[in-house]
């Protein structure tokens, strides 16, 4: 008998958040990804979740996985997460929006975009659009 090794869903998405974070690192996008496990009627479900983004790194998550930016020089959080949302929707990644997210440091209110929790499904879509957008 052949020795097949079984994976666990949380082996399965932490190999797959591996290979997102090495395509992150070569989009030049700072954020990592986390995953997080809980139970949905009685099922134990993992999902990956990237951290937050500027506003830059959200174009350019945008771009390096075949999506179109609004080229301006402050641009809108909410146009920037609604880009990405469309770049998602473009590789089959359909979820929920990505959240806009105000925040203060130092009396300095910066504006970042939360992209959605994905499925290990969808986290591995993405990576592989990752990796696509690298080849070109």
């Amino acid at each position: 008998m052949p020795d097949v090794s079984v994976r666990t869903p949380h082996q399965a998405a932490e190999e797959v958040r591996g290979r997102l974070d090495a395509g992150l690192r070569r989009a030049e996008v700072s954020a990592e990804s986390i995953v997080s496990s809980g139970v949905v009627e009685g099922v134990k479900v993992s999902r990956v979740r990237l951290t937050a983004l500027t506003l830059e790194e959200t174009q350019r998550l945008t771009l390096s996985i075949g999506g179109r930016v609004t080229r301006s020089r402050e641009p809108l959080a909410r146009v920037a997460a609604k880009e990405l949302d469309a770049a998602l929707l473009g590789i089959s990644i359909r979820t929920s929006p990505s959240l806009v997210i105000v925040g203060t440091v130092k009396g300095r209110t910066a504006n970042k975009v939360l992209p959605p929790s994905l499925s290990i499904t969808n986290a591995r879509r993405l990576a592989n659009a990752l990796d696509a957008g690298e080849e070109e």
